[in-house]
Order: C-alpha cells, then structure tokens, then sequence
C-alpha cells in the first residue's frame, strides 16, 4: 500500500506561496467586496427561462444519471468477479466511486435546475444572469476529475504531485466566481485574467505530469481533449460579453453541453486506462514467457497445436510424437503420457484464466510423450517437463516448457537433432556433447531465438547477438526488467552463455534473478543507468559480484534495437562480464556511459575515475539503431566481434 502524501508536501517553497496567497486574497476579497459592494452576493431569484427553453438541463442530468449507473454496475461486477482483482484494482476502485458521486452530484443538481423555480443567481449588469450553483459545481467537480486522472494514469507512488494541479484548478475556479460576481468592470477584466492563467498554469503542469509508461499516449491525449474542452469555457463567456451569444445560449446550451463532455471524457478515460493496463499486463506476461523457456508450444482454446505460430522443428517433434492422424488438429494433451497429466494441463489453465493480473503464470511438472530415430529403429520414451502455462487471450495460449535434463530424448524434442537445424552443429556423443554443459548450450540457443522474436530483431542483430554468445571467453547474459507496469518485474538473467555460467553462476537452467550475481545496490545502479533514454552502452569497473570479486561490467539496452522494442513495457538488456571485454582493465571504481552518433559512440557527460573505452565487442550494436537504413553498415561491423 503506498503510503498517502501531504498536499502541501508536493510544493515546494514558491508553490506554497502562491497557494496560500491565493487562498488568502480569494478569501480577503470575498469578506472585503461584499461589504464594500464591489462584489455581488448570489440573490434566490425567479429562473428566468421556463418551459422547454430548460430541456438541456433534463439532457444533461439524464446522462449524468447513465454515467452513475454505468459506474455502479461495473462497481458490482468487479467486485463479485476476484479473477478482475490486481494491484491497479483498489484505485480503479476508487476512481469509479469517485466518479459515481461527481455524476450523483452533477444529475441533481441539473434536475434541480430543470424543476426548480428559484434559482441562486447573480445578474451582471449589461450582460444578465449568472447560475452561481454551476460555480459551486466546478468548484468542486474539477479537481476532482485531475484526481481520477492521476489515480488511473499516473504510477500511485508520485500521486502527489497532482494535487498541484488541483490547487490551480481551484484558484482558477475562485476567481472565475469573483468574475461573475464582481460589480466593478475593471475588477471583472482582473480576475478574468487571472482565472486564464491559472488556466495556463494547469495545463503546463498536467503536460509535465509523470505518467505510466503504458499509459503514456492515452493520457497525453486524455490532457489534450480536457485543453480543448475546457478552453471553451472562456470563449463562450468572451463570446457572451461581447453580444455575440445570449445568456440563455451559453448558460443553458452550450455549458450544460460542455459539462457532460467534460465529465464523459473523465469517465472514459478511467475505463481506457483500465483496459490499456490488462493488455499491458498479458503483454508483459507473455513476453517474460517468451524469453524464459526453452520451448514455446501455441495452442488454441482447445489445446490444438497452432502449427503456422509455433517453431517448424518443435511442431514436427510434437506431431510426430502424438501419432496424429491430422497435421492440422493435434492437440497438445494427446502428448500426455496419463489422463492425470492432461488434468494438470487443464486445471493449470483455469488458474491462468481466474487468476489476478500481476499473478505469476501457473507451472505444472508433466511426462510428454517423445518420439527418437536412430537409423532405422523409432522408440518413443517419457519425458518430464515443466509447463508454464499463460492466460487465453484472443482464443490463444502459450505454453512455455522447461527441460532440465540433458538426455538425447529431450534434445530430440527440442529439435537439436534435427538435420536441417542450426542449433547445434550434431548429436553425436563427444566428449563436449557429454559434459553437463550441453543441455545449457540448446537452452542458450532457444533463449536467444525467443528473446529476438519477442523483440523483433532484423537478422543482422541476431547474427551480433548469436556471435557474442558462441564466443568461448566471452561472459555475457541477456536479463529482463520492467517497471511500466505495477506489477514490476525484477531483473531477471533469462539466457546466458557457457562461460558466465561456469564461472559466475550455478550450472542451472535458466531464468535467474540478477541478484544471484551482482549485488542488489550494483543492481539498482545499472537499472537506474538503463533509464537514461540517450545511452546506449553503460561500462562500471571495479564492480564487486556476489563472490567478493571486483570485475568490470558492461550493459547496453536490446530494445532500441527494433521499434518493436522500443514501445514495449517489458525491457530486455545485454549484460557482460569480465576484466577481458574492454582494452583498459582497471578495478578502480569508475562510470562511463556513451550514445550513438553517426554508427560510432559518444562519452556523455564526465567518467567518474580513469577514462576507458568502450568493450569493443558491445560496440556494433550499441552504436546501431532501429532504422532500416543502419542496418546495413552495422552488419559490415560484425566480422570485429570475432575472436
């Protein structure tokens, strides 16, 4: 639960100056005017339109009172359905009862406007009457809806920073009260011009709000349709003043009509950012599948293989091992070896399915039936596995499986074996083939295809990234990381090569928590580096590991590699390892960041310690973008990174 902020603690000394200020004036003229009769107090007085001249307030409560019960059937269904529950849900929560009371509020009183036959109004002379209760209505409608914009689009433990916005927004409103209220005409065109720039002041600010990276767009348009909205406002009462519009034009059609949208775009808005967040979540999911396991397995909604999605080898292994009569209708529950293990599956998936967003995908142990050939004699065998299965989402599922073994059956499932493959070179017994290192070789294989598939790599990067790992002295991982979403993901090493396995972390499949290699502040340090948008390649030395060892470290991001990458939530990073992989080995603490410019690298700002150089091997794709036309020169580069 983040801990609720201090509405005065988010300004700093300026800010709480004008506040108070502001507050101190409104309240000093509002005492001083009434006395001195330089403002006019709201008098109950008759409403001077009648009859049908008053429909549009039965337009604007009706919709008003739709939007409430929008709000409290949805509040109902989310709270019987638990499967809907996550870490976004109690402020969704939150937003809509909210928004339930601002349209509870905003129907009676348009009802009130529609029926009554007194109103509280203040009459400008020259120009006619004023509704003072709608007023009263902005007064407190409007900062509330920047409130529901920040519960839905902003990360809750920077919510504070709204309430700025909200103390505009109300300063704004009370000296467009002191507009319509004040006698004098010179006093009018004061506090009209200081309404617009507090008007200004909101907008500037709600521009510069920090905003959840999935929710970026939408809530960037959210703000410009709230500009383009609300700047009405002043233009039909500039409209008014100047004779251009009658009183009964802007009070009763065009500001009722401009309330309901308002307000409808506050609603929407919540409901969006609500859905945006959901299919941020199954992405993010789906991509941390992706790049953890050795084999992907789509299926549909009923477990049928989808051929045409899944990997051509894996597909053929599955097929041949279930005996299918049909290449186009296996199922994947027909690979069970028992009856028990196609209910795991089964009970697995309705996990998923029924589980909360930020849950983590359910993972079962199950024996698949595999099929091996050599030369003439087929045998088929059992072969354990570990299934993470994913939530349906668009009539497709994703089964992630894990092999810890390392016999010739799993291999031949993974499709090591394949003549046609490139995985591995042959599946002959040799003395590298029997070490325990081998089943690490397919997983580091299978992990490097499903890390650039989830990000899209064009080949020439995935030739780059498949040299650095095949390289036998180079120490390098890939790790992911995402803090877009609430339900962050920590950095975790997804894929590793054989030399960082063997001399920094344990001989076990992956995926592993970075934690295990570098310490949790060294941890933090890279990730915050990683967040400079402009760098592309990140260089520590004398960087102590988990075992007491001080070694230089390199990191540079994989996403701004594709465009695919590059607005996707979950962030996959190149990691290296090791005094070898830069000219200058030094174990003094130092810092050193670059970015690309024109196919080479540039140091930003200064390099905290001796100046080093950037690891030559890391150069290539760190240097290179995700336009097409790079591509090219970037692949000529290649040939340095062998040994």
């Amino acid at each position: 639960q983040t801990p609720p902020v201090s509405a005065m603690a988010v300004f700093d000394d300026n800010e709480s100056v004008l506040v108070v200020a502001t507050v101190a004036v409104a309240c000093a003229g509002l005492i001083s005017g009434s006395n001195m009769g330089s403002l006019q107090l709201p008098q109950n007085s008759a409403t001077p339109w009648i009859g049908d001249s008053r429909a549009p307030f039965l337009m604007a409560a009706t919709i008003f009172l739709s939007q409430m019960a929008a709000g409290i059937v949805l509040l109902i269904v989310f709270k019987n359905m638990r499967q809907l529950r996550d870490y976004w849900g109690r402020y969704f929560h939150l937003a809509l009862k909210l928004q339930v009371v601002m349209c509870l509020y905003g129907s009676c009183m348009y009802f009130g406007k529609w029926t009554g036959e007194t109103q509280y109004i203040t009459t400008v002379p020259g120009v006619g009457p004023y509704l003072f209760s709608r007023h009263v209505h902005w007064l407190m409608s409007t900062p509330i809806q920047w409130y529901l914009f920040g519960l839905t689009c902003m990360p809750h433990r920077g919510l504070g920073k709204v309430w700025k916005i909200c103390f505009n927004t109300i300063a704004m409103q009370i000296y467009g009260i002191f507009f319509v209220s004040a006698v004098d005409m010179k006093m009018r065109i004061v506090f009209f011009t200081a309404s617009c720039i507090f008007f200004v002041r909101i907008f500037w600010l709600a521009c510069r709000l920090p905003l959840m990276a999935n929710l970026a767009r939408a809530g960037h348009r959210v703000i410009f349709f709230k500009i383009g909205i609300w700047g009405l406002y002043p233009v039909v009462s500039a409209l008014r003043w100047m004779g251009v519009i009658t009183s009964w034009t802007e009070q009763v059609l065009l500001f009722s009509i401009l309330d309901v949208v308002a307000k409808a775009i506050t609603f929407s808005a919540i409901l969006a950012c609500r859905a945006i967040l959901w299919l941020a979540h199954i992405n993010g999911s789906m991509h941390l599948v992706m790049g953890s396991h050795n084999c992907l397995v789509p299926v549909n909604n009923e477990w049928e293989l989808l051929v045409d999605e899944g990997h051509p080898v894996i597909m053929n292994m599955l097929i041949s091992a279930s005996q299918s009569d049909s290449y186009e209708a296996t199922s994947f529950l027909s690979l069970c070896m028992s009856d028990n293990d196609k209910q795991k599956l089964r009970d697995a998936a309705y996990d998923a399915d029924t589980a909360m967003l930020d849950s983590p995908p359910p993972k079962v142990s199950i024996i698949l039936l595999s099929e091996s050939q050599t030369q003439a004699i087929t045998r088929q065998a059992g072969m354990e596995v570990e299934c993470h299965v994913s939530k349906l989402f668009y009539g497709r599922r994703v089964i992630g499986m894990l092999k810890e073994g390392h016999d010739h059956v799993s291999k031949a499932m993974l499709g090591a074996c394949d003549s046609d493959s490139q995985l591995e070179d042959n599946c002959a017994p040799s003395a590298d083939s029997t070490g325990p290192s081998e089943p690490l070789s397919v997983q580091m294989t299978l992990g490097l295809h499903n890390c650039c598939k989830t990000l899209e790599l064009s080949p020439p990067y995935c030739t780059m990234l498949t040299l650095l790992f095949q390289m036998p002295s180079m120490a390098c991982a890939i790790f992911v990381w995402s803090e877009a979403t609430a339900a962050s993901v920590p950095p975790t090493v997804v894929v590793a090569s054989k030399m960082l396995q063997s001399e920094w972390l344990a001989q076990h499949p992956m995926p592993h928590t970075l934690d295990r290699l570098l310490p949790e502040d060294c941890v933090t340090c890279i990730i915050n580096a990683l967040k400079i948008p402009e760098s592309s390649l990140h260089q520590w030395s004398g960087m102590t590991t988990c075992s007491g060892v001080a070694t230089t470290v390199a990191a540079a991001p994989l996403n701004r590699l594709s465009r695919s990458g590059a607005t996707a939530d979950v962030q996959l990073c190149l990691l290296a390892i090791g005094v070898g992989i830069t000219d200058t080995t030094s174990n003094e603490p130092n810092y050193t960041h670059w970015k690309p410019v024109q196919g080479g690298l540039v140091s930003l700002g200064e390099a905290t310690g001796t100046v080093v150089k950037p690891p030559h091997m890391l150069v290539p794709l760190a240097s290179a973008s995700a336009s097409s036309s790079s591509l090219e020169p970037v692949f000529l580069h290649v040939p340095a990174l062998l040994p």
